[in-house]
This record gives C-alpha cells, structure tokens and sequence, in this order.
C-alpha cells in the first residue's frame, strides 16, 4: 500500500521546509474539530509551518477505543516523519475508567500523546474567561448534564452584541487559557493519572505545543 505523502497535508504557499504536522483524533464530533480548525485557517496560523489534520469520529463511534483504531488506521496510510506530532483528544465524560485508563496506555506504548478533558471539552472553554473561577467551574461541571451545563457557562460570558466569531474571542485568551489549566492540573494530588481532576483539561499541553511552533 503506497503512503500519501506528508506534503499533501502541507500548505503550498507555507514553509514546508521544517514544518510540521498535528494530527488530532478526536472524540467529538462538532466542537473540538471546529475549535482545531481555526488554526490552519485564521491569522497568524495561515500559512505558517503549522499544519492541523483532524480526525473527528466515524458516525456514532465515538467511544475512546474506536478514537484509538480510527487513529491507528489513518497512520497506517501515512508517510509521516519524527518531527510530526500525533494526539488522541478524549472526553472523561461518563466512560468508565478502566476503559479510558486502557485507551491512554495504549496510546502512549504506541508514541501518541493524549490530551483528555474532565469531564468535557467545554471546559478549555470555560477557564479562557477570568471570571470563570474554579468553583464555579467545579459547580457546573457536576452530573451527567455537566457538558451542557459548561456550554452554557462559556457562551454566558460572551460579549452579547459581539461581532467577531466565538472562537476569535476565545483567541486572544489563549495564554490565560493554558496558565489556569496548567494550575488546576498541578494541583492534582495523583499527577500520574492520564487525565486530570474535575473540572480540569489537559488541552493545554496540544495548544501549547502548537503556538511553540509559531514562536520558534
């Protein structure tokens, strides 16, 4: 089976010369792939040697071991090098955690890194606005309408008559964004859990990895 070749997935009008790719396999299938989206196509990402491919779910399969295979199977077609980095990008949610433990294991006995929200994405969201404190996160994050509970939270905070993009908005916050993660995650008493207390993310650590590119 001939591998595509990486510079397929390259900007032509970029540097290619030492760019580099992120591939994202998400779990979600709407919000995490638009959030990823914006940075191959809004300023200063465009045409830069950043370049996101992501895999959001087949269908209704969306638990963390079919992420993994869909994954697995799209590297299989993939002529990538070391300089390349490969995420699978995991709600807690309400999966159990052996499962989700399993998952993570795998990824990482294989080199892929993982990035896992608890208990959702939204909350990368939420901790982008300074008056989102943790108990406030903590308080919408809990029971099994956690998720919806976040959303609302974030779009609460939202500029009402505000004419950029919601994640425009989001942009700018980026930095403050990934300071809070990195502190709620610090806090976490067992750190060699694959993911972090609730309501934490570790987001931050794929984001950061990307804006490092920009900054090189």
């Amino acid at each position: 089976m001939a591998l595509t070749s990486r510079q397929k997935l390259l900007d032509r009008n970029a540097n290619t010369r030492d760019a580099k790719i992120f591939i994202i396999a998400t779990e979600g299938a709407e919000t995490e792939k638009k959030y990823f989206e914006t940075f191959n196509t809004t300023r200063p990402f465009e045409r830069s040697r950043v370049r996101v491919q992501i895999l959001p779910p087949q269908q209704d399969r969306s638990a963390p071991q079919h992420t993994l295979k869909q994954l697995e199977s799209y590297l299989q077609t993939q002529d990538l090098d070391s300089r390349d980095e490969v995420w699978l990008v995991l709600d807690v949610d309400t999966w159990p955690e052996h499962t989700l433990a399993k998952v993570c294991a795998t990824a990482k006995r294989k080199g892929f890194d993982v990035a896992v929200s608890h208990p959702c994405f939204e909350v990368w969201y939420c901790l982008h606005f300074a008056e989102c404190d943790y108990e406030t996160l903590s308080q919408h994050a809990q029971g099994r309408d956690g998720a919806q509970k976040l959303k609302r939270l974030w779009r609460g905070y939202l500029p009402p008559s505000a004419t950029k993009t919601e994640l425009a908005i989001l942009r700018p916050k980026t930095p403050d964004a990934c300071r809070r993660a990195r502190d709620i995650d610090k806090g976490d008493i067992d750190a060699a859990r694959p993911w972090p207390p609730s309501p934490g993310t570790r987001i931050y650590q794929l984001v950061e990895s990307i804006l490092k590119m920009l900054e090189d």
